[in-house]
């Protein structure tokens, strides 16, 4: 044998009563960080689906009112009025709780408020119904809000818009920053 080898014969490796303690710890360890990962993964879907879920609603936002003409306040500051290019109809975007909502009036009366006995609308989610979450309970479904929808100097802004879950902020527009949109149709009264 060469220097600084050294060679034991009796040498087995690992005893079992070794190996069974270093596998339970092994388990032990694994049970207890699992949940915890799927907590931060699920967190972490949410918030990405949240994101995703505001994203989506600034494009359909954009993409119903730059076409608008005639914007007016409508009968709430969480409603407006237009004559949408896409449907020549008089379009009412408004927050229906948790849901923004469009109705379009084919037979529009005239008046800024929209009577469902006279006018026959054609009612639907802007982006989509509360969108479900990773936990699989309705109570926590993520919702798109604003605090108002002003059309006014040419432009229409939307302030404070965000996606709540149970009444609490889970994703929103960068600080200070309201959603503003010139429609192409025209100037707003």
């Amino acid at each position: 044998m060469k220097k600084g080898i050294l060679k034991r014969k009796n040498s087995a490796g690992f005893s079992l009563p070794e190996l069974l303690i270093a596998v339970v710890l092994l388990v032990l360890v694994t049970a207890g960080l699992m949940p915890a990962a799927a907590h931060a993964y699920r967190n972490a879907v949410d918030a990405a689906n949240a994101q995703m879920l505001l994203s989506a609603c600034v494009n359909a936002l954009r993409n119903e009112l730059t076409t608008a003409w005639d914007a007016q306040q409508g009968d709430t500051n969480t409603a407006i009025t237009y004559m949408s290019a896409d449907t020549g109809s008089r379009t009412r975007l408004y927050l229906d709780g948790t849901v923004i909502m469009l109705q379009e009036y084919d037979d529009y009366t005239g008046s800024d408020i929209f009577d469902s006995e006279v006018d026959s609308p054609d009612e639907r989610p802007l982006v989509s119904r509360p969108m479900k979450t990773t936990t699989q309970n309705p109570a926590n479904d993520m919702t798109v809000v604003y605090t108002s929808i002003i059309p006014a100097n040419g432009v229409v802004t939307v302030h404070d818009l965000r996606v709540e879950r149970n009444n609490v902020r889970v994703a929103q527009m960068p600080d200070g920053v309201d959603l503003v949109i010139k429609p192409l149709g025209g100037e707003n009264e």
